[in-house]
């Protein structure tokens, strides 16, 4: 016989969801190391300093994340 939990419904797991977005993986020191071989490999960003490019960056992936979850573009 088993005994059930009272501290709750009796759920089995099916999937366990990790934000990864710096929390298990570094995400901005893989962007940052992208953008720096961007700046070096393209006469356009090259003249651009490194602060200004990941603040770009970071506004346009947040636009992006917005069209994203508002339904007007997906990733796929």
């Amino acid at each position: 016989m088993t005994k059930r939990s009272t501290s709750g419904p009796d759920v089995a797991i099916t999937a366990v969801l990790f934000d990864l977005d710096d929390t298990l993986f570094d995400h901005w020191a893989c962007t940052r190391a992208a953008l720096a071989d961007l700046r070096a490999r393209s006469p356009v960003l090259g003249g651009v300093p490194a602060r200004a490019s990941r603040g770009g960056h970071r506004r346009l992936l947040e636009e992006l994340h917005l069209e994203v979850i508002g339904g007007h573009m997906t990733v796929v």
